[in-house]
């Protein structure tokens, strides 16, 4: 890792588990009483993540994606998901 990022970035950044995705997936049981329905949720994710965000987004009833936002060099980098009830669920 580069100095400069590890000096930088928090520890919970750069080590998130085998696949980077041990915040996200800790983070979303607990966001539905921290994010009212229509309330958006978004997530910064690495390179290659993509599928495994939005398979976490697929998974979870009380959200839906809304879009996929890339960086500079056309890599997927932020999901963004809306807060709704299982009743008023989107594919």
């Amino acid at each position: 890792m580069v100095p400069e990022v590890a000096h930088r970035e928090p520890a919970l950044a750069l080590f998130a588990g085998e696949d980077g995705m041990a915040m996200i997936e800790q983070l979303v049981p607990q966001a539905p009483a921290l994010i009212r329905e229509g309330g958006m949720l978004m997530f910064e994710f690495g390179f290659g993540q993509a599928d495994l965000v939005a398979g976490v987004i697929a998974g979870t009833p009380w959200l839906t994606r809304v879009e996929l936002r890339r960086d500079l060099q056309d890599i997927p980098r932020v999901a963004i998901a809306r807060r709704t009830t299982n009743r008023h669920r989107r594919a």
